[in-house]
C-alpha cells in the first residue's frame, strides 16, 4: 500500500512539473518578441508647413522568433501632422527575428504651424507565433519649417544716360512669407557700369526692405539699350541661400561733343574781342601820348618867338 501511494505521489509531482515547466516556457516565449523603431526620415528632406511629405519609419524585430499580423498606426496629437490619404496605418503579415521592415506614409502638415518639432506617435500591434497579442508604442520628432517667399518689386533705373554719368536702381524687396528673410542683399550684374551693391538686413514676414544701388557708366549700350540684372539673395533660418532675380534696361549713349565746339567758339570770340580792345586801347594811349608831344612842343615854339 505504501508503495502504490508514494508511485501515485511521483505521478502527479511529474504531471504538475511537466505542466508548471510548459506554462513557464509559454510565458518566456509570450515575452520575447519586440518590435521597436530603429530609423525614421523625410523622403523630401523636409516638412514644409501647409505641404506634403513621406515619412519612412524603419522597424526592427528584435527577438529571435517570427512576429506575424503587424499594423503600424502614426498619428499627432493636436493633429498637425496628418495622413494626406489614408488612415496613416500600414500592415505587414509577418515579420521574421532580426529582420527589418520600412513603412512609407503620405503625410500633411497643417499650414498655420510654427518653425519647430511636432511629435508623432508609432503605435506596433502584432502578434507572436503562438497569437499572444503586443502592442509598442514609440515617439518621434519632425521639425518644420515654414517656406519663406521673397519678391523684387518696383523696380526703377534711369532708361537713357550718357557714358561716364552714374545711375540709380532702386526697387524693394517684399517678404509676402510667414518666415524673416535673413542677411538679405541686393547688388547688379551688367555689362555697362561699374559694380554696385547694398546690404538691406533682415525683412520680418509682411515687412519691406528698400534697394538703393548707384553705379557709374564704363561702357555704351547697343541701340535700344541692353538688359542687366538686379541679383537679390537671402537666406533662410538654416543658413540656406535663396536668390531671386529681375531684369532692367539701360541705354549708355556716347557723349555729344558739339555742345564743347561751342564753348570752343564762344571761347574764340572772346579771345579775339579782347584783342581788339586791347589793340584800340593802345592806339589811343599812342593818339594822346602824340598829342601831349605835340602840344608841349608847340608851346616851346610859341615861347621861343617872344
Amino acid at each position: 500500500m505504501k508503495r502504490i501511494l508514494t508511485i501515485c505521489m511521483a505521478c502527479v509531482l511529474g504531471f504538475l512539473t511537466v505542466f508548471g515547466y510548459k506554462d513557464t516556457m509559454a510565458f518566456v516565449s509570450a515575452a520575447e518578441p519586440k518590435v521597436m523603431v530603429t530609423d525614421y526620415k523625410i523622403k523630401e528632406n523636409e516638412v514644409v508647413a501647409g505641404g506634403t511629405f513621406t515619412l519612412e519609419v524603419t522597424i526592427k524585430n528584435t527577438a529571435d522568433k517570427k512576429i506575424s499580423n503587424l499594423k503600424m498606426a502614426v498619428a499627432s496629437e493636436g493633429g498637425e501632422l496628418i495622413p494626406a490619404s489614408g488612415a496613416g496605418t500600414g500592415y505587414l503579415a509577418s515579420l521574421e527575428g532580426g529582420e527589418t521592415y520600412t513603412f512609407e506614409f503620405p503625410m500633411q502638415a497643417a499650414a498655420n504651424l510654427e518653425e519647430k518639432a511636432y511629435k508623432l506617435t508609432v503605435t506596433d500591434e502584432y502578434e507572436d507565433r503562438y497569437g499572444n497579442p503586443y502592442t509598442v508604442t514609440d515617439t518621434i520628432y519632425l521639425p518644420v519649417t515654414i517656406k519663406q517667399r521673397g519678391e523684387i518689386t518696383g523696380v526703377y533705373a534711369e532708361s537713357d544716360v550718357t557714358l561716364g554719368d552714374s545711375i540709380e536702381i532702386m526697387g524693394s524687396v517684399s517678404n509676402l512669407g510667414a518666415s524673416t528673410l535673413y542677411n538679405v542683399k541686393a547688388k547688379i550684374d551688367t555689362r555697362f557700369t561699374s559694380e554696385g551693391d547694398v546690404y538691406i538686413g533682415n525683412i520680418e514676414p509682411g515687412k519691406n526692405g528698400s534697394i538703393d544701388i548707384l553705379a557709374n557708366t564704363t561702357k555704351t549700350t547697343g541701340t535700344g539699350g541692353e538688359m542687366g540684372k538686379l541679383i537679390v539673395t537671402y537666406e533662410d533660418k538654416s543658413g540656406n541661400v535663396i536668390t531671386l532675380e529681375e531684369n532692367f534696361s539701360i541705354s549708355v549713349n556716347a557723349p555729344v561733343y558739339t555742345d564743347i565746339e561751342k564753348v570752343k567758339d564762344v571761347q574764340k570770340k572772346d579771345y579775339s574781342k579782347m584783342i581788339i580792345e586791347i589793340v584800340v586801347a593802345v592806339v589811343v594811349a599812342a593818339l594822346i601820348v602824340i598829342w601831349i608831344i605835340r602840344r608841349r612842343k608847340r608851346k616851346k615854339e610859341i615861347l621861343e618867338e617872344f
